[in-house]
């Protein structure tokens, strides 16, 4: 009877669990896929540089020998596997 009682609470912690997972999918917007290596395109056409390390918040890229740190949230898929940012080349110098 107990091991029942435990695979019962268990089953029932699991679909509450997938009911969430699944509500957080269908609301958060899909990021594109951010890897090291992968080309940094500014909004004004002009190649950045590769993106060197991937942290939470941010990537580091290496402009104009200056390491950078570009925000996620200025970063959009672009074509053939580049990242567009939202910043201008002098932007995201700074």
């Amino acid at each position: 009877m107990r091991n029942l009682l435990v695979l019962a609470g268990a089953a029932a912690l699991a679909t509450v669990s997938v009911a969430a997972s699944a509500d957080t999918v269908a609301v958060s917007n899909p990021a594109p896929a951010v890897k090291a290596g992968a080309l940094l395109i500014s909004s004004d056409g002009k190649r950045l540089g590769r993106v060197d390390k991937v942290r939470k918040d941010a990537i580091g890229v290496i402009i104009d020998q200056r390491y950078v740190y570009v925000p996620l949230s200025t970063i959009s898929a672009g074509e053939n596997g580049r990242l567009v940012t939202s910043l201008t080349a002098r932007d995201a110098n700074r």
